[in-house]
């Protein structure tokens, strides 16, 4: 049986909690599903009163209000007369109120941040409807925009959102320690249905074309070390488990190149820089080098990778996130500031390494 909603679900709609304690969002016990006030209550709410603030009868605000009736629903016809909630109907409920939730919560560490280019975007977010190919879209990509630009700020960097003009440009820059990063978020998803297995060659096909479409983003100067991310989710599982092989350096002469290049510029240590990778002829290392191909001629120095899933498991509600992270040497101005993160490290066509 599922458990009992606790927190703002047990009080009533979620859209009508008095001054909720969005600063409880903060708290990590707040999203493991045992505290007494939901995280991704919380972030539903939060992102409900920001899309009042710039878009109050968009088709998004109209989704969170009937997310709360849904919750309401369920509150008042099974819960309160102690009838287990249906499967179907608790797993739909339950992973959009994680999804929106999540969201709300990325829009809540971006409030230091917010600009007319922000309003900008979330309006063009909030008037996304998700009948429509191009209103799927939409929120896909916005909301992938948003949740990234997020995570940066979690992480110390401040954003800065990037007028659109008449010359293409990245979506916002992160800056950090005088360093800044313009950052381009995309989650260009596949025609069709993919069907399931390993299939690398496939996987990497659908990264190349976003990586072709967003490429021109970068070729302003002001936009050097660029980021490119990549929202991977749909695509994750064709190389989920697959085995990559790697070459710890090709040459004696790259080891002391990387380690001159750590201790000196970087100030860690050379292990952190040993994952180069060896170019053969299996379908990772011809992907990888494709990505080496259109990156050239261009600002880019590294792609990062994102994956996002939750998963509704009976009575639990599961969210994986994680990234990796492929870039250049000269990448490593930016990848120096996730040491946890799986970095591999290839040098661009315009570094001439021995052994390339």
């Amino acid at each position: 049986m599922r458990r009992r909603p606790t927190g703002i679900w047990a009080q009533g709609p979620i859209l009508q909690a008095d001054s909720p304690p969005f600063e409880k969002m903060d708290d990590p016990q707040s999203w493991t599903g045992d505290s007494t006030c939901s995280g991704y209550e919380l972030g539903a709410a939060y992102l409900y009163q920001e899309l009042q603030r710039v878009s109050p009868m968009s088709p998004l605000a109209e989704r969170v209000v009937l997310l709360g009736n849904a919750v309401k629903y369920i509150q008042a016809n099974y819960v309160e007369k102690g009838i287990e909630v249906p499967t179907d109907k608790a797993s739909k409920t339950v992973e959009a109120i994680f999804r929106w939730g999540w969201l709300g919560y990325s829009l809540w560490k971006l409030r230091s941040f917010r600009s007319p280019v922000y309003d900008f975007e979330l309006r063009e977010l909030a008037g996304a409807d998700r009948r429509t190919e191009d209103g799927a879209r939409r929120l896909r990509s916005h909301g992938f925009t948003f949740s990234a630009a997020a995570h940066f700020a979690g992480k110390g960097f401040s954003v800065d959102f990037i007028k659109a003009g008449l010359k293409p440009a990245p979506d916002f820059f992160i800056s950090r320690n005088n360093d800044r990063f313009p950052c381009e978020a995309t989650t260009k998803a596949p025609t069709g249905k993919i069907g399931p297995g390993h299939d690398v060659a496939t996987y990497f096909s659908h990264v190349h074309a976003a990586i072709t479409e967003k490429k021109p983003k970068f070729r302003e100067a002001q936009y050097d070390h660029g980021v490119l991310l990549v929202d991977v989710s749909p695509i994750y599982h064709l190389v989920e488990g697959a085995h990559f092989q790697r070459a710890e350096i090709i040459t004696m002469e790259d080891y002391d190149l990387c380690k001159r290049a750590g201790e000196e510029d970087l100030g860690f240590p050379p292990s952190r820089v040993d994952r180069v990778l060896s170019f053969d002829d299996s379908p990772f290392a011809q992907g990888v080098n494709e990505i080496r191909r259109l990156l050239d001629g261009t600002s880019i120095r590294s792609v990062m990778f994102w994956r996002r899933l939750i998963e509704v498991r009976g009575d639990r509600v599961v969210r994986r996130e994680g990234s990796n992270i492929l870039g250049t040497m000269r990448g490593r101005k930016f990848w120096r500031y996730f040491p946890s993160t799986s970095v591999l490290m290839f040098p661009a066509l315009d570094e001439k390494l021995v052994g390339f």
